[in-house]
């Protein structure tokens, strides 16, 4: 993905709140319009900075209605996972978008589908699709700046779509999951670059100013793990097989962990109080212990 900083201040200063505040009312694409139409919820990321951020695709309906990142149930197992390996005080999570992206169900006969809840009039039924390039490409900004003020030591892409949008290239999630990949933002202050040829300082004339160098972004760099979407660990539930998505899942968040920890104790010589060699079990929303890994 292109990433474009024209229409935004990028500043290093700004906060979380701040940012939100700013982005709150925001209508850039369909998905703002709709928030703003139905009244609902713009999520918000949340958590802590400078450690290990997560970042799944966009906010599903629980979580649009309680205005939180991951509440409803692959954010349960999410949970459960980062509780396990002791990492649920080290993470800050957000989506690539953060209004829900869906479109009105349609039964057999192409007709909308209606249900009523309680005494209230029969209502669409709408359900989650995945967010079009240009709803993601809108949002990117605001993922930019939020990215760059959580600052964090390693990053997650939970599921293909995230990834993708962080990596700006197709992601065959099966095969590059666990895969930890650079990437490269712009950030807030700039630096001299060499022209093309002979790779010389090129000095220009600006008036009032004089001679300048010409400069470019300064860029950033942040290490990803791409895994599964918790949401497709869920649906491949009965899979107890050794390599199950459940497993391969739990071990992505490991090698995250496992960063961060190496990074803490090269750069500070200490470690967070996590596990990385804890046993997790899968533990649906019921409470109904399947296996441990």
């Amino acid at each position: 993905m292109e990433t474009v900083t024209e229409d935004y201040e990028l500043d290093a200063r700004k906060s979380l709140g701040q940012l939100y505040r700013e982005w709150e009312g925001c209508t850039r694409c369909a998905l703002g319009a709709r928030r703003q139409l139905l009244d609902t919820k713009m999520v918000k990321g949340e958590g802590r900075t400078r450690g290990i951020m997560l970042i799944g695709e966009g906010p599903g309906e629980t979580e649009e209605s309680q205005g939180q990142p991951f509440v409803g149930r692959s954010g349960y197992l999410l949970h459960r996972v980062l509780d396990a390996l002791g990492m649920s005080d080290l993470v800050y999570i957000t989506n690539v978008v953060a209004c829900r992206s869906c479109q009105q169900k349609i039964d057999k006969d192409g007709n909308p589908v209606m249900k009523r809840r309680g005494r209230a009039p029969k209502a669409p039924v709408w359900e989650d699709v995945p967010p079009s390039k240009s709803a993601v490409e809108a949002c990117w900004p605001r993922l930019h700046q939020e990215l760059y003020i959580v600052d964090p030591i390693v990053v997650v892409a939970l599921g293909g779509s995230a990834a993708e949008a962080l990596f700006g290239h197709p992601v065959s999630i099966t095969q590059d999951r666990g895969k930890p990949e650079t990437i490269s933002v712009d950030g807030v202050g700039y630096e001299a670059s060499l022209t093309e040829k002979r790779g010389a300082w090129v000095r220009g004339y600006q008036k009032g100013v004089g001679f300048t160098l010409p400069v470019v972004r300064a860029k950033v760099d942040y290490t990803v793990v791409p895994t599964i979407h918790p949401s497709y660990v869920l649906r491949k539930a009965t899979d107890s097989s050794g390599d199950s998505p459940f497993k391969l899942f739990s071990d992505d968040l490991r090698l995250a962990l496992k960063i961060y920890e190496r990074y803490m104790l090269e750069a500070y010589g200490t470690t967070p109080s996590s596990d990385s060699d804890a046993e997790v079990s899968y533990v649906t929303q019921n409470e109904e212990e399947d296996t441990t890994y």
